[in-house]
């Protein structure tokens, strides 16, 4: 059985070396070419290359260059481009990094497994049930079973996928009336 992503070229732009590596590292296992530019001047070489790559992963901001001069060096290449950042966050950034012509947002911490799948998807590839990776941060290895089927990795995916949000962001509730949250108190 070939790697989902085999023959798939992915662009990553990130500054931070330490994710741009846990991230290539699993491209590279699902069998896509990574190229990874740690500016974003590199990243817009990269965008200029023959011939472009098939979807780009961009950690935003980036010091060099602005984030829209990249997602619209995408655009006008019909790149997928997911975005993620530690930096904007909540539904109005979300849907701003949305507007200017990312396919998908992610806030950090993501899933690593959930980017690559939706990477993926964008890729028109799929991902079947994969054993489950280390622990990204302890090195351990998981406690429960692998999970199983195409979505089983990471089960809001799904909904993710069908339109139903986006992946990484989620809007606070509202809290409940004061009236919910203790009985009144009785009459002396």
């Amino acid at each position: 059985m070939s790697a989902p992503l085999a023959g798939k070229r992915l662009l990553l732009i990130m500054e931070d070396g330490p994710l741009a590596d846990l991230v290539s590292e699993a491209a590279a296992r699902l069998g896509a070419a990574v190229d990874v530019r740690a500016t974003g001047r590199g990243g817009l070489e990269a965008l200029a290359d023959t011939p472009p790559p098939d979807a780009a992963l961009v950690d935003l901001p980036l010091a060099d260059v602005r984030g829209a001069e990249v997602l619209a060096a995408a655009t006008r290449l019909r790149l997928p481009v997911v975005a993620v950042s530690g930096t904007f966050r909540g539904p109005r950034a979300a849907g701003e990094v949305l507007r200017l012509g990312a396919a998908d947002f992610f806030e950090k911490p993501f899933p690593v497994l959930s980017v690559m799948a939706r990477l993926a998807r964008l890729m028109g590839s799929a991902l079947p049930g994969l054993e489950e990776p280390e622990d990204e941060v302890t090195g351990a290895a998981p406690l429960g079973p692998a999970p199983t089927g195409p979505l089983a990795v990471e089960p809001f995916l799904a909904l993710a996928l069908a339109g139903e949000g986006v992946p990484g962001v989620r809007e606070a509730a509202a809290p409940p009336p004061l009236s919910e949250l203790a009985a009144p108190l009785p009459d002396p």
